[in-house]
């Protein structure tokens, strides 16, 4: 039962819990732990699928298998979606995977690489100025000559998202002093975060740099 992924798409390594610190459920890892989880479930469900246990066991082995390929379909269903391609091309899967090891390697802020993309530098980082950004850049323009690839990339791409110091921010003012001023302005920012609007400056930069590392756990 226990198939491991024959694909592995490049992805940040991003971890999300500050106890997963191995990184079994890292943004890298998605697909290979959502597979093992698929493992895990069928196995439950092992006598329900067929009388016959090692039939249920070759037709749920079966299924399983076919997760990595899917998988990988809706990935780059997704991605393309965000870089505003609307055709199929064979080179396409290449084009996404050189944007992803730039991002890995230069660690930019994920929201705001999109944001660039769709000329609304609002975060003016200074990673947005490297060569190999640029020439990359320059191939995707080439993919995406249509005029329509905006409209598509703004459907699915947020220009703000309330990011966990601002979320603090308003959590601490209410608890302690007991104002929603913050509360109430974030949550009306992120109500529409799809569409563009003038806000303070705050809500669209990352956060300051600083050696403190942000605890988060599995219910942040």
């Amino acid at each position: 039962m226990g198939h491991v992924l024959s694909w592995i798409i490049m992805m940040p390594i991003q971890f999300f819990s500050s106890i997963d610190t191995q990184g079994r459920y890292s943004f890298a890892n998605q697909p290979s732990i959502i597979q093992w989880n698929l493992v895990r479930l069928a196995e439950c469900l092992l006598p329900l699928i067929d009388k016959d246990e090692k039939r249920s066991i070759e037709i749920a082995q079966n299924l399983i298998n076919t997760f990595s390929l899917l998988f990988k379909d809706k990935w780059l269903q997704m991605m393309k979606k965000k870089l505003g391609i609307k055709d199929q091309s064979e080179d396409d899967e290449e084009l996404i995977n050189n944007l992803i090891k730039w991002m890995q390697q230069k660690k930019p802020d994920f929201t705001n690489t999109f944001c660039n993309l769709m000329n609304y530098d609002h975060a003016d980082d200074e990673e947005f100025e490297d060569d190999e950004f640029n020439n990359w850049k320059r191939e995707w323009k080439k993919r995406v000559e249509s005029k329509e690839y905006l409209d598509v990339m703004m459907s699915c791409n947020p220009t703000l998202i309330p990011r966990n110091y601002l979320v603090e921010e308003a959590l601490s003012e209410a608890e302690t002093d007991g104002k929603f001023d913050k509360f109430n302005e974030l949550n009306e920012i992120i109500s529409s975060p799809y569409q563009l609007k003038k806000v303070n400056i705050k809500y669209l930069e990352t956060p300051s740099k600083t050696n403190i590392p942000y605890k988060t756990f599995c219910g942040t």
